[in-house]
């Protein structure tokens, strides 16, 4: 069983579009990007350290995002497709379990990178002090173990 790219590129196309024309899934990445801000504006002064307060905002941002994202940007078009019957259209296609899993998974999980790569200067850490790899690696896993076990697969 082989997979087929244009059928995974044409379910993350639409995914994408439904993720980012609903305000409602969009409150996560919006909302962490605002914490960070707004924490930021009221705490520096009042921090014990630089360092302490360039943690707390870049953990509690990360947080915010991957924790709502994870379970809203996954779970929400997936309930959505089952109340409108499409998913049983998806069910009777062409499309594999495999092909949907990927074209679900990747959409929540490119907008979740890029919020975390924004989320970094946010808070005020530099590039430097974070290994980019290293970075984007764990916040990658964390998401996907939070919705593989959210959606009952663990």
């Amino acid at each position: 069983m082989s997979l087929s790219v244009t059928k995974i590129k044409a379910l993350f196309g639409l995914k994408l579009r439904l993720i980012i024309s609903n305000m409602s899934l969009m409150t996560a990445p919006i909302m962490a990007i605002l914490y960070v801000v707004f924490m930021k504006s009221i705490m520096q002064s009042k921090a014990p350290s630089h360092v302490a307060l360039i943690s707390l905002l870049l953990g509690m941002g990360l947080c915010f995002n991957i924790v709502m994202g994870g379970i809203m940007m996954t779970s929400y078009p997936l309930a959505e497709e089952k109340e409108h019957h499409t998913l049983r259209v998806l069910m009777t296609s062409s499309i594999t379990g495999p092909e949907f899993f990927i074209g679900s998974l990747l959409p929540p999980l490119a907008i979740m990178t890029v919020t975390n790569l924004i989320l970094v200067p946010l808070s005020g850490a530099s590039w430097s002090q974070i290994h980019l790899g290293n970075f984007l690696l764990i916040t990658i896993i964390t998401r996907d173990c939070l919705k593989t076990k959210n959606s009952g697969i663990i």
